[in-house]
């Protein structure tokens, strides 16, 4: 499934890719309210690839915002050899004044919030240039709840302007609950006035059920946007891989879930595997922060290597790196989780 987002001169790109048998995939498009626009498919043999621009193959995603769902089956539908099988899709969002950035495809059932339990959106930015763009999307088959929970990087409720795009709302919260019919998705960003101090955090996201999505971070002086993927796995030990090297810098944003303030283990190795590094970073309760790896850690500077957090008992982390090329232009680097 790919989210996406044709209005305001921004359009949305899809790169396809079948490692399987040949592919019918049946594609499926709503709008934000979760109505049903169009059903058509996509034919791929094996091996190939396919790229193209949303709005021109499918005119009815033009203008809107919304979800395109698809599926494959494999095997030549006159043969009794048709299965299901994936499909690896991305997403490439173009925003004026002409700056890319990747969309993840969000796969259904796996990294969907479950009924009562919760994920984050680790790093959030808002003013002084900075906006961000949250987007969820209920996969269930029923109305689902979500609540967004904005904290500081002391744990603290972090109040932020907010606009809802597709109805001009706007209100000033540090938390909000809404309704997401099936198949909807909600649009909420913040504010990126040039004027207003800058607001840096992160943000808890809890449901009843059936609910993924990720956030968007830009920068409005030169239009460059990264993704934040919804994190909601629990593993002992998250990866980055970091490169500050020819100029290139690599950020982090580290968050975590936990009743009381705690420091957070890391250990640095270069790139043949030597470790060069290690120490520990403190974060209040429910605590954010962000900074440039070679900066925090001068061990980093002029090497590519990797960093690795372990994660607490009695916590649950989530880490995003952030690689910054010599042109100021930046992307988030995932984190892998072991």
């Amino acid at each position: 499934m790919l989210l996406f987002d044709n209005t305001s001169g921004v359009s949305t790109g899809v790169a396809l890719e079948n490692p399987n048998a040949n592919v019918i995939a049946p594609v499926t498009f709503f709008d934000t309210l979760g109505n049903l626009l169009e059903r058509s498919s996509i034919q791929l043999s094996s091996g190939a690839h396919a790229s193209f621009v949303l709005s021109t193959q499918f005119p009815v995603t033009a203008n809107i915002r919304g979800a395109m769902m698809f599926t494959g089956t494999c095997g030549s539908p006159n043969q009794n050899t048709v299965v299901p099988c994936a499909v690896p899709a991305l997403g490439i969002r173009y925003t004026p004044p002409g700056t890319l950035t990747t969309i993840p495809s969000l796969a259904l059932g796996n990294g969907m919030l479950a009924a009562g339990s919760s994920g984050a959106l680790l790093h959030i930015a808002s003013g002084n240039g900075w906006q961000t763009t949250f987007v969820l999307f209920n996969a269930s088959g029923f109305t689902a709840q979500a609540q967004l929970k904005f904290l500081d990087d002391g744990g603290n409720p972090l109040p932020l302007p907010l606009e809802f795009p597709e109805t001009g709302a706007t209100s000033n919260a540090s938390s909000l609950i809404q309704s997401i019919p099936a198949n909807s998705s909600l649009w909420i960003q913040t504010s990126g006035d040039l004027t207003t101090a800058l607001l840096t955090g992160s943000a808890q996201v809890m449901t009843s059920g059936g609910v993924t999505g990720y956030a968007i971070f830009r920068y409005n002086p030169n239009g460059q946007e990264a993704v934040v993927p919804l994190e909601t796995r629990t593993a002992g030990s998250y990866l980055i891989a970091f490169d500050n090297t020819n100029s290139t810098a690599t950020g982090i944003a580290l968050s975590a879930t936990s009743s009381r303030a705690m420091n957070f283990p890391y250990l640095i190795r270069d790139a043949n595997g030597n470790q060069i590094g290690s120490g520990s970073i403190p974060l209040a309760a429910n605590g954010h922060t962000s900074f440039m790896l070679a900066t925090q850690i001068p061990a980093t500077t002029g090497v590519a290597g990797t960093i690795e957090f372990d994660t607490p008992d009695e916590a649950e982390i989530a880490v995003l790196g952030i690689r910054s090329p010599p042109e100021l232009t930046f992307t988030t680097l995932p984190a892998l989780a072991k």
